[in-house]
């Protein structure tokens, strides 16, 4: 699937992208969020945050992102630089320090 322009956009509080799961896996998600009484956006937010505090996740993440930093596509360039932008940086690592 090509990425057009309209397809993506952020401002300084969000990023909109269009995101392609497993159908199982959106229909876990989306019980899961009704249980606990969140958004899906929320209950991924408290995922993410969970598996920043892995070092072992981490790790993994950044073994994977590392090389689509210089992918020929837009999207994944993207994505891999704020993915480990966010998983290297000293204030991230400060913020989870809790």
């Amino acid at each position: 699937m090509s990425e057009t322009p309209d397809d993506v956009w952020e401002s300084d509080d969000c990023v909109r992208r269009m995101v392609v799961i497993p159908i199982e896996l959106a229909e876990r998600l989306a019980a899961e969020a009704e249980r606990r009484r969140v958004s899906v956006s929320d209950l991924l937010i408290e995922y993410a945050d969970e598996g920043k505090r892995s070092d072992r996740l981490r790790a993994r993440v950044l073994d994977t992102v590392t090389p689509c930093i210089d992918s020929d596509s837009r999207g994944a360039r993207w994505v891999a630089r704020g993915v480990s932008r966010e998983l290297v940086s000293t204030q991230a690592r400060k913020s989870l320090a809790l």
